[in-house]
């Protein structure tokens, strides 16, 4: 949990591009977890950040269209949807990954 904390405290101490650097670093560190199978740590870890966001960056779950501020960067939401899949939450994991696509699709047209 100290971890998470450091990583708020970053997070709401940097500048908007900053923020974008250390979530891309963490989603790094996330993909590594994910890579070992480490299912339920990734699980831990991604929800704890996504937990200690500040409001600003935390995604709205049941938004109309879906919102997810582009700070936090893609591969990052992907890995927080596929988590669900991991601790064995299948029919979470598609509605996430549904979420997330629907999203970015309506966001580009």
């Amino acid at each position: 949990m100290a971890l998470a904390e450091h990583a708020r405290s970053a997070i709401i101490a940097a500048p908007a591009d900053g923020t974008s650097t250390i979530l891309d670093l963490w989603t790094l560190r996330f993909q590594a977890l994910h890579l070992l199978r480490l299912g339920d740590s990734l699980a831990v870890e991604v929800g704890g950040l996504f937990t200690l966001l500040p409001p600003p960056l935390r995604p709205v779950e049941g938004a109309a269209g879906g919102a997810f501020d582009p700070a936090i960067p893609f591969p990052l939401l992907v890995l927080r949807a596929q988590t669900y899949a991991l601790i064995g939450e299948h029919e979470n994991a598609l509605e996430a990954l549904y979420e997330l696509v629907r999203h970015h699709l309506c966001a580009r047209i």
